[in-house]
């Protein structure tokens, strides 16, 4: 079986489950001893996940351990695999659970959401939510709320990075970028279905007018001091778009941005677009930076 590096069971169901992450490609390779197929939990998926072959095993998922010489890593779970595409050799996992109970992957949609805005990473998930979780003091995603806020209450508060005129326009709109970000709904949009927008309503000053997507994104890189990323665009085709060029006051968002959307890869996520000639079309690495952290404040 194939749990891949990007992803949610990477990202999300095994930190929060059992406290860790892979971080090696050969670590991506797994077996699940004594697999057991789980009728009850494959018949009670929604009708599209039915659709797609997903079935539910119960086991010991073996994952080879980051330094190649160690033990595996071994845990008994249920796993929610997917048939491999065309191409393919192996059955890839779709998430894990420590039981199949539907309220234990409500939490998780809700945790998705979480790390899909920006509010919380992998490392948040590991350090706070899974010594709750194997402690059993999360239920719903009221009790996530609950602890994340004690947790991070305790960080000195981190202020938004700006570093031009335009960056402090762009955060004196600061209630209406939580509010767009928030908007967008977590559950019940497919993972390759086609980017919704948002319209971001800056403060008049800002030169440029700017949306919020949510979009799938299949890959992301650097080239020409841009940020290019990969997404299935408006037509249900694959489409790359670019960022503007990077200059020194651009260069943290650059990176804030960047580090993002690789989290993402194999994922949706939310990006802020430019709407506005000559540059529609253009990634806009400020907004997004800058959205992402107001989440994450």
């Amino acid at each position: 079986m194939f749990l891949g590096l990007k992803g949610h069971t990477n990202q999300e169901s095994l930190p929060l489950r059992f406290g860790f992450q892979i971080t090696e490609t050969h670590q991506q390779f797994c077996n699940l001893k004594d697999a057991l197929y789980d009728e009850a939990g494959t018949n009670g998926q929604r009708p599209p996940e039915i659709a797609m072959g997903r079935e539910h095993y119960g086991g010991e998922l073996e994952i080879p351990n980051a330094v190649k010489t160690n033990p595996q890593i071994s845990n008994f779970c249920t796993v929610v695999i997917q048939p491999p595409n065309e191409g393919q050799n192996l059955s890839k996992i779709i998430t894990l659970l420590r039981d199949g109970s539907k309220g234990d992957m409500t939490v998780t949609k809700h945790i998705s959401g979480m790390v899909k805005r920006g509010k919380i990473t992998a490392d948040d998930i590991i350090n706070y939510l899974h010594p709750a979780y194997v402690a059993g003091k999360i239920h719903d995603s009221n009790d996530v709320e609950d602890i994340l806020q004690a947790e991070l209450s305790r960080r000195v508060k981190a202020s938004v990075i700006t570093n031009s005129k335009t960056d402090e326009l762009i955060l004196s709109s600061s209630d209406q970028i939580k509010a767009v970000m928030e908007s967008f709904p977590i559950d019940e949009v497919a993972l390759d279905a086609v980017p919704t927008f948002q319209k971001l309503k800056l403060s008049d000053k800002v030169k440029y007018q700017y949306s919020m997507a949510d979009a799938y994104v299949e890959d992301t890189w650097t080239a020409d001091g841009k940020i290019w990323v990969s997404v299935i665009g408006s037509n249900g085709a694959k489409t790359d778009l670019h960022s503007f060029t990077q200059r020194e006051h651009l260069a943290t968002h650059h990176k804030k941005t960047f580090e993002y959307l690789q989290s993402r890869i194999g994922q949706r996520a939310h990006f802020a677009v430019c709407m506005s000639e000559p540059c529609k079309g253009f990634l806009a690495e400020s907004v997004t930076s800058i959205a992402l952290q107001l989440m994450k404040t």
